[in-house]
């Protein structure tokens, strides 16, 4: 032990003079490179961020946004201010990150603009000159974890400038011609023509062919990630007029445009077919006179804020009406953009005009969208596409003197701007000519929610392939909803890339009976919630709180809707064979027939008998046993079209039962859901009620159903047909799970309340039930309704009370009699207000809640719905009583074998984690014996040791 004890101060005493050792400060150095980095905002290229890399065998930290103070100026190089400040600043500091050995200072981004804007009207690049002053220590270690001195050292900047967007570009400069910057698209056989606008000509002939990539996005935004994406790759050509676009006739810019588009186009393999052209302001009224003088060079333009109006003042020619109206007999699709105001080019006479006489004549199709950020906008369109205009809203309106000395209303523009580099955009305000943002933000879209880049792109995707979507649906329970497409792009490829913006899905529906016929219930682009590739197919997921493939009709009934999907591609899919290698990016078109495949609803045959009462019938194979399902008022079927389907489609009413829970729960059961011919109330007068119980006869005997092994459920008016079966044929069922029955209400409806006398015969039957019904229920009143027959059933009993919390679902009480016969689970309503009901009484009516999952994340949150529809606690399994056992797990004890009733499961299995209740006994008890057992085992080592 003494040899332990020094071997230890030994090592302790090593360590202790080795950290000694190492600690000693070594000098740092005293200058260090900052580096300046910059972006082109949406109001152009700014300095952004500075990098300052201490070295490679450093570590640095400790630095905030008060470890420097960067001064930064800029000077004006030409004109009448040349020499002079720009702007001469400290630049604001948002943030700093350290990484190693670098440090990054981000700055705002609302300031620090490497252009100065000249008195002449034209964009320059400015003379830049930064200063960085160190103003606290910054914490130094070598890369072993040495501690280092701290560094105070001085910085040298050279100002230059790196900017990765526009590193992609080649400055191409034209003797006698136009100057171009382009962008190489690898292999792509697509061009992109930019037209700036006026405040990017060059000036006294400088050549400086960069204020057209600098002043806002023309020019990197078609080379973006997101641009090359849509587009499947292509190549950019963005021009810088010699002087302005307004010469286009006068120097024969027209021309020299044309021929170097087709130089271009010869040298890259250009498929004539795929060029398309944007252009703003000046850029938009040179875009304009190509298309006048080259009808056909364009499959596709888009043209924001075209100075046609103001050419005529600037040296140009305003293009005549004729002269517009000729570009309708070319391919080129257009879509033009402008503000409602525009205090430079007024809307009315330029983008406006235009589209007027582009559209003479032709149905036009207005589309108004609201944005959280960017401005609101509307978009008119033809019928086929072909010419759409999007007018922004302005805000802050007041007069102002235009370019004609016209008073007219001007104003600004609303756009999403992240300037302080803190994820989070904000709302900033521009003049309301900068309408060419929002198309290189590829923000306009169309009916369809197709936006500009993505429908420009369709024209000059060459020959497509067609695929078929085929739609997906899920019976939730509000109803049946696509839920999911899925389309097979073949077994020889595998497809990858595909995300939630690669497919926009249009869906619309329409009512196809009744008072509404061929009304739209509704016309929506669906949510898609989330994509999976797996091999050739692509499956995309929808919102399910959307998408009903039925229609509420005003009669008060379900009918199946005519559904129709249009599905458009919005940028490219990546292929590969089978073998790995790559194949060319898929860009296609998509069929859908509209069909709908429902695997629940497949598992049912659609019976119907003539003068009687149609059904879906669910065969459990090698099963004695039946439920037998009674629909609520709104699934009954309307004007004799004999549909069959409603029951099984409003709710999870008929399909809850096939399950592969409910089958279990049951140990396998036929299934037979039917479907009123028009409703439940007519029970009587029509005689369903014989026409149910021959036709349940019919089952069991066609199907060897044991005539002690029937239960049945219904709710609403099938809560009051399943009362009424219970009173006319009393030992037809050895269970019935009743939900809201609408007792008090029948008498309204062409039906009998049932008298109190008739409630009791039902004692004298077998037949156990559980009613089960919101606290409130403002459709049929829970009082006169589930709690007076069950006062009724239970007259004289003594009754246990359970309360169950739960935390999605709503809580709820459970009252039973001591045999547990019957029994009642009333819910808890939340949102409470006083409404009439049927009869004309105020009373409270609220919401039930309910646990769902309606994006598809596999995260349950709280929907509310009407406190009528309770029964969807029922549909899923939830209500329990004393014991814990749930209801469906009581109804199936009532007709299990006889050999099999002391060898059931625990009824509080089912569905593990989707009842949330109040019950932490059985925790309780295992953490007993876990504590128990871990005193057994400490009792044991202890004892080992001892020996």
């Amino acid at each position: 032990m003494k040899r332990l004890k020094k071997l230890f101060a030994l090592v302790v005493s090593t360590a202790i003079a080795l950290t000694t050792f190492l600690s000693v400060p070594v000098k740092a150095d005293n200058s260090y490179k900052a580096q300046l980095y910059a972006r082109i905002t949406d109001a152009g290229q700014v300095v952004n961020k500075m990098i300052i890399d201490f070295g490679a065998d450093k570590r640095v930290s400790g630095v905030d946004k008060d470890t420097f103070t960067v001064h930064a100026k800029s000077i004006v190089q030409i004109g009448e201010n040349k020499g002079n400040a720009y702007y001469d600043l400290d630049r604001k500091i948002v943030k700093v990150e350290t990484k190693g050995s670098q440090v990054t200072v981000y700055f705002d981004e609302s300031e620090g603009a490497t252009l100065t804007w000249l008195s002449e009207g034209r964009n320059y690049p400015a003379k830049l000159e930064y200063t960085i002053t160190q103003n606290k220590p910054i914490k130094a270690t070598a890369v072993d974890g040495r501690d280092l001195a701290d560094i105070n050292a001085t910085y040298t900047c050279d100002n230059s400038v790196k900017d990765a967007e526009t590193e992609k570009f080649k400055s191409v400069k034209v003797k006698d011609g136009i100057n171009y910057q382009f962008y190489e698209a690898k292999d792509s056989d697509k061009l992109i023509v930019w037209f700036h606008g006026n405040g990017e000509g060059d000036l006294n002939g400088t050549g400086n062919n960069v204020a057209q990539m600098l002043a806002n996005r023309g020019t990197v935004a078609w080379a973006s990630d997101e641009a090359q994406e849509i587009f499947g790759g292509a190549n950019v050509m963005a021009f810088q007029a010699p002087e302005t676009w307004y010469y286009a006739q006068s120097d024969k810019l027209l021309e020299k445009a044309y021929n170097e588009i087709k130089d271009v186009m010869k040298a890259y393999n250009i498929d004539p077919e795929k060029v398309v052209v944007s252009g703003c302001s000046a850029g938009g009224y040179m875009t304009t006179r190509m298309l006048i003088a080259y009808p056909n060079l364009f499959q596709a333009a888009m043209i924001n804020c075209p100075a046609l109006d103001v050419a005529r003042l600037r040296g140009g020619e305003t293009p005549t009406d004729k002269e517009l109206a000729g570009i309708r007999d070319s391919k080129t699709a257009i879509w033009l953009v402008q503000g409602e105001t525009d205090g430079s080019v007024e809307s009315e006479a330029c983008s406006q005009r235009m589209f007027k006489i582009l559209t003479e004549g032709q149905k036009l199709t207005t589309t108004k969208v609201a944005q959280k950020l960017n401005s609101d906008f509307t978009t008119q369109e033809t019928a086929d596409g072909k010419y759409k205009l999007s007018l922004y809203k302005t805000v802050d309106l007041k007069n102002d003197a235009d370019s004609f000395g016209v008073e007219r209303p001007t104003g600004s523009l609303e756009f999403a701007e992240d300037y302080d580099q803190d994820g989070v955009e904000t709302v900033v305000k521009y003049s309301d000519h900068w309408s060419w943002i929002y198309t290189l933000n590829n923000n306009p879209k169309d009916a369809k929610g197709q936006h500009i880049m993505n429908w420009a792109a369709t024209y000059v995707q060459g020959n497509e392939e067609t695929y078929k979507a085929q739609l997906h649906a899920r019976i939730t329970d509000a109803g049946q909803v696509v839920n999911k497409m899925v389309i097979d792009f073949g077994s020889d490829k595998r497809v990858s890339g595909v995300d939630k913006d690669t497919f926009t899905v249009h869906a619309k529906s329409i009512v196809q009976i009744g008072e509404n016929k061929g009304n739209a219930y509704y016309d929506l682009d669906r949510k898609i919630v989330k994509v999976e590739t797996k091999g050739s197919q692509v499956t995309v997921y929808f919102d399910e709180s959307e998408g009903a493939t039925l229609t509420w009709l005003s009669e008060g009934r379900n009918y199946p809707a005519k559904l129709e999907y249009t599905i458009t591609q919005n940028k490219p899919i990546k292929a590969t064979a089978v073998d790995g290698r790559d194949l060319a990016d898929i860009n296609a078109t998509y069929t859908c027939d509209n069909s709908v495949k429902d695997a629940e609803t497949e598992k049912f045959k659609s019976v119907k008998v003539k003068d009687g009462i149609n059904y879906q019938f669910y065969e459990a194979k090698d099963s004695d046993k039946l439920i037998v399902w009674f629909h609520g008022n709104g699934e009954g079927d309307l004007n004799g079209t004999g549909n069959n389907v409603a029951q099984m489609l409003a709710n999870r009413g008929t399909v809850a039962w096939a399950s592969d829970e409910a089958q279990e729960i049951f140990g396998g059961a036929n299934v037979m859901a039917f479907q009123a011919p028009e409703t439940w109330y007519y029970a009587q007068s029509d005689k369903l009620l014989e026409k149910a119980y021959n036709e349940i006869k019919d089952v069991m005997k066609a199907y060897n159903i044991d005539p002690e092994k029937v239960v049945v459920s219904g709710c609403s008016a099938g809560g009051y047909m399943t009362t009424r079966m219970l009173i006319a044929y009393p030992n037809l069922f050895q269970a019935a799970m009743i939900n809201c029955p609408a007792l008090d209400v029948a008498r309204l409806r062409g039906g009998e309340t049932p008298t109190d006398k008739e409630l009791a015969g039902i004692r004298d039957s077998k037949t156990a039930i559980w009613l089960v019904q919101g606290e409130t229920d403002g459709s049929v009143e829970s009082e006169a309704c589930s709690q007076r027959m069950f006062k009724i059933l239970t007259e004289g009993q003594k009754l246990t009370t359970t309360k169950v919390a739960q935390k999605l679902n709503s809580d709820f009480t459970t009252q039973e009699t001591a045999d547990g016969k019957y029994k009642l689970s009333l819910y808890k309503t939340v949102d409470q207000e006083n409404k009439a009901d049927s009869f004309g009484v105020e009373r409270p009516v609220g919401k039930l809640e309910f646990a769902e999952d309606y994006d598809q994340d596999g995260v349950e949150t709280v929907v509310k719905y009407s406190d009528h529809w309770s029964w969807i606690y029922t549909l899923n399994n939830n209500p329990k009583d004393a014991k814990g056992q749930h209801i469906m797990n009581w109804a199936a004890t009532y007709v299990q074998d006889k050999k099999a009733e002391n060898n059931q499961k625990p009824t509080d299995n089912v569905k593990p984690g989707k009842v949330e209740t109040s019950d932490n006994n059985s925790i309780a008890m295992y953490g007993l014996l876990l504590v128990v057992a871990m005193g057994g085992f400490v009792a044991v080592k202890r004892k080992s040791k001892e020996n």
